[in-house]
């Protein structure tokens, strides 16, 4: 697992997210693909907010992955990991993992229960 540039910042990402961490770089290799994290915790880029309002990635609970190089568009790594992080979900009480695929990237948030 590699990050896309120096832009991406994984300062203050919650330990929770180890699991997305793991998750995609196992579903991205099993799909013969090395897997680079896109967004982690900015939220500026240039003076300009990089996520919408609301967004979870300022908060360390979001990060986004390439899907540029899969040929179906990251359907079926979206499937994949989607289905690792359901079963992490069953183990967990503190909120759940919702995987949104985009057009250039697989999204992963953990939504902590309120």
């Amino acid at each position: 697992m590699i990050v896309k540039d120096s832009s991406v910042k994984l300062d203050g990402i919650q330990p929770i997210m180890r699991h997305a961490m793991k998750w995609a770089d196992i579903v991205w290799r099993d799909l013969g693909q090395e897997c680079v994290i896109t967004a982690g915790t900015e939220a500026v880029k240039d003076g300009e907010l990089i996520h919408s309002a609301g967004s979870l990635h300022p908060m360390g609970f979001a990060l986004d992955f390439r899907t540029r190089y899969f040929a179906d568009g990251g359907d079926e790594a979206a499937y994949a990991l989607e289905k690792a992080l359901n079963d992490v979900n069953r183990g967990l009480d503190s909120g759940c993992f919702e995987v949104i695929q985009h057009k250039t990237h697989i999204h992963v948030e953990f939504e902590p229960n309120e």
